[in-house]
């Protein structure tokens, strides 16, 4: 019977040691992929997803970005080094935004010991993917979006209201909504809507330089959104010093009114056209015509009393309007604000 001589502490090390190091390379060239059934911890605050896909550059283009990359790459994860080089951003900073998406069950997410974070869409995702291509399409959010985001971006910049160049906006991560860049078209409509509430002023400068006026700072303190439209049933007019005004709702009413009617909303029209008219490339002559028919309204619609009047003047600032051959985006917001304001006053 043989003799048991004892063990060899010295080769079991050196078995382990290789065993170790056949690991450690066989995990380099197949990394363990492990599907993760928890829930995200990394992220612990809540957010809304929809929200904040529509209002964050980076979580929207990231989301869009995977859509495009599983379009290419059918059945494939994509890794997160790819989008962080794309956009010049850090690894953890990607990671985390793939974690924010995995929190809302927007993508899967593979775990790798020692690696990168492999992530796909979800069919929750494709279906949020689907509403951000079809809001980059909807111009009413759009342009809803530019204008809180801007008044936002002014107070940040401006609060001790100095004069700002509104184009400046568009060079911020503020400037995307559902992952697309604002437009320089809705940046002009935008500027005209606050200027027109009085929310900003407009410089006659070069560039156009805007202020945040004082109304304007009030409305981002309370954390009011600009285009939140209010509560109303019909049409509302207001007269000063009436008498025999027929009240509540009727289908069919006849008003003589001798006193006037509240034309505000085509004179702060009048103020933008005013504003607006040094930078709409006519002609210095077409200019003074403008900014002279825009005071006569202004003038008309301040004092109310005279609905005929009132008309007539707009008629004439509109046809100056339309008289302008060169169209541009301050041109088309123009109009459509005087149709607007029109019709506040005085119905479609």
């Amino acid at each position: 019977m043989a003799r048991y001589s004892g063990i060899n502490q010295r080769e079991i090390d050196k078995l382990v040691k290789g065993l170790a190091k056949g690991f450690e390379g066989a995990a380099r060239r197949n990394p363990i992929r492990v599907p993760v059934q928890a829930e995200a911890t990394a992220l612990t605050a809540s957010w809304n997803a929809e929200a904040d896909l529509e209002e964050d550059l980076l979580l929207g283009k990231l989301l869009l970005w995977l859509d495009d990359y599983a379009t290419a790459h059918p059945g494939q994860y994509a890794e997160t080094t790819d989008f962080a080089q794309q956009e010049g951003l850090g690894a953890d900073e990607a990671e985390v935004l793939v974690l924010a998406l995995e929190q809302a069950d927007l993508v899967k997410v593979l775990r790798v010991m020692g690696g990168d974070v492999p992530f796909m869409l979800s069919d929750k995702g494709r279906v949020q993917v689907r509403r951000l291509r079809g809001l980059q399409q909807d111009g009413g959010a759009r342009l809803r979006y530019t204008i809180n985001a801007l008044l936002k971006w002014l107070f940040t910049v401006a609060s001790d209201q100095r004069p700002v160049d509104p184009s400046e906006f568009l060079t911020t991560r503020q400037a995307f909504f559902a992952g697309a860049p604002v437009s320089a078209e809705d940046l002009d409509r935008s500027v005209a809507h606050l200027a027109q509430r009085e929310l900003i002023e407009l410089l006659d400068t070069t560039p156009a330089t805007v202020v945040l006026t004082g109304a304007g700072i009030d409305t981002v303190l309370a954390g009011a959104s600009v285009t939140t439209p209010s509560t109303r049933s019909g049409d509302n007019y207001t007269f000063n010093n009436s008498s025999n005004i027929v009240a509540g709702s009727q289908q069919s009413v006849v008003q003589n009114n001798t006193t006037g009617i509240d034309a505000s909303a085509l004179h702060e029209f009048a103020a933008v056209v005013k504003q607006f008219a040094p930078v709409l490339g006519i002609a210095p002559a077409e200019q003074a015509e403008l900014i002279e028919d825009a005071e006569v309204l202004s003038d008309e619609s301040a004092d109310g009393s005279d609905p005929g009047r009132i008309r007539a003047a707009y008629d004439r600032v509109r046809a100056r309007l339309d008289g302008i051959t060169t169209v541009t985006a301050g041109l088309t917001t123009l109009a459509a604000q005087g149709q607007a304001a029109y019709q506040a006053v005085f119905g479609a």
